[in-house]
């Protein structure tokens, strides 16, 4: 009895340590975190908003060249995200 509780302890901590472990290394991608993004249409644009407390309509759309729209489409479409944990600073 006592060699199976020692067994069952040691794969308990085992479980735990690999969930751990999977959780603490998770990354996302773009296609994760933005619900509606569709890397692979035809003629992709973003747009941006800039945030003016001061003015009536607060949003306000920001111009941007149709290089630089591509250039952060690519971009966005490449990269991974890692999970933070939220720690009051």
């Amino acid at each position: 009895m006592k060699k199976f509780k020692i067994g069952l302890s040691l794969l308990l901590a085992v479980i735990v340590s690999g969930m751990l472990i999977t959780w603490k290394d998770q990354s996302y991608s773009a296609i994760d975190l933005l619900e509606n993004a569709n890397f692979h249409v035809e003629n992709s644009t973003v747009t941006l908003h800039h945030i003016d407390t001061d003015t009536e309509d607060i949003f306000s759309e920001m111009k941007i060249s149709k290089e630089t729209q591509q250039e952060l489409i690519q971009s966005f479409q490449q990269a991974t995200f890692k999970k933070k944990s939220h720690k009051n600073y």
